[in-house]
């Protein structure tokens, strides 16, 4: 039953974590007078990383983090992956808005292991922004 319970809550943060880039990925194409790469980039970093740590602090004590990680990374691999293998020449230049979305995801788990109060997200976030 316990088992049943996990892989049902690890389907719904798939779902969930792809439903996030469904909803990402269309602000590369709004133009807020910077590059909307680098708008979609930031937003996706700061929504993946809060992502990440609420569904890590919500479900974390239920279900082992590093599922949870699994789940969330391949919820946003599912759409980005295989449009990448099809067509890499004409995808290459939103590679880096995939990288910064996973170092968002990357950040948000680390954020949650390390059980840093709301005073440390600027230190886990600056390597990735500068």
């Amino acid at each position: 039953m316990k088992y049943e319970y996990q892989i049902k809550k690890l389907l719904a943060i798939f779902i969930a974590s792809t439903l996030v880039t469904v909803i990402i990925t269309p602000l590369r194409g709004i133009d807020l007078g910077i590059n909307a790469t680098i708008f979609s980039s930031f937003a996706g970093l700061i929504g993946y990383f809060i992502f990440t740590n609420y569904i890590c602090k919500h479900y974390g004590r239920k279900i082992p983090p590093k599922y949870i990680l699994l789940a969330i990374l391949l919820g946003i691999s599912v759409l980005q992956v295989p449009i990448r293998i099809i067509d890499l020449r004409g995808t290459i230049w939103s590679l880096p808005d995939f990288i910064v979305h996973l170092s968002g995801i990357i950040g948000g788990y680390i954020y949650y292991l390390k059980k840093w109060t709301l005073k440390k997200p600027l230190y886990t976030l600056l390597p990735y922004i500068v």
